[in-house]
């Protein structure tokens, strides 16, 4: 801000077409200004089946009695299902560190410095329209708002881009406690989670696994010179 105070920026990002569906501005990373921005995504593009976060205390129950948090209660009464980054593992949400630089980079290119929330929200939203309709996007081909549009379903592209980083796989878990994450690697998620869907989030070589219920189960790097990987550890 011009005047020197220090606010935040919260992105909504959609993960298959890159499309910037919400951005909003807070005095801090607080659980409003989370629930602001991603109700807006809600309003603006509709529900998604999976929200990913990270581990900050704006979408944490860390800080909140009753063990469930202010953003989860809203994303999970809209029909949502939320599920956070593994802790001290930020690759997991990648496009969006790499979108937060993005914007960075924009900001500091504009002529004037906003000196209110009011104005930093107006160019916020200006560049949102920018983003998502003036240029292709290098995973995408396009303009996201141009692969949104060109979705069959609304939240995804008719083709799915390559994917450089997290990717989302939902598993029915063996008799013996154990899922495939692909041909070559098989890890154990325990027994008593036989017959269950569990779903795991690969960033590259790390996995972790969560309950239908968005709770971590467990993580580990893979080891491709095994096929059994063994057991999860906890997060």
């Amino acid at each position: 801000m011009a005047t020197g105070e220090k606010v935040v920026v919260f992105e909504v990002l959609d993960d298959c077409t890159r499309t910037l569906v919400a951005t909003r501005v807070a005095d801090a990373e607080t659980a409003a200004g989370a629930i602001a921005a991603i109700t807006a995504a809600f309003t603006g593009f509709g529900i998604p089946a999976l929200v990913l976060a990270d581990n900050g205390s704006a979408f944490t129950s860390r800080r909140t009695k009753g063990g469930i948090s202010g953003f989860t209660r809203v994303v999970e009464q809209a029909g949502a299902r939320l599920i956070h980054s593994t802790p001290y593992h930020p690759q997991t949400c990648g496009k969006v560190e790499r979108h937060h630089r993005t914007f960075k980079q924009w900001l500091a290119a504009r002529p004037t410095t906003a000196a209110t929330t009011a104005e930093l929200q107006q160019l916020c939203e200006t560049y949102q329209r920018f983003y998502n309709t003036e240029r292709p996007h290098s995973a995408v081909k396009m303009p996201p708002l141009q692969a949104w549009r060109n979705a069959a379903i609304h939240g995804g592209p008719q083709h799915l881009p390559i994917q450089h980083d997290a990717t989302v796989h939902a598993l029915v878990v063996s008799s013996t406690g154990t899922v495939c994450v692909d041909s070559r690697a098989r890890l154990s998620v325990g027994r008593k989670m036989a017959g269950q869907t569990v779903t795991l989030l690969r960033d590259d070589d790390h996995v972790t696994a969560y309950t239908t219920d968005g709770d971590v189960i467990g993580h580990l790097h893979l080891d491709h010179t095994k096929r059994y990987q063994g057991k999860l550890r906890p997060a």
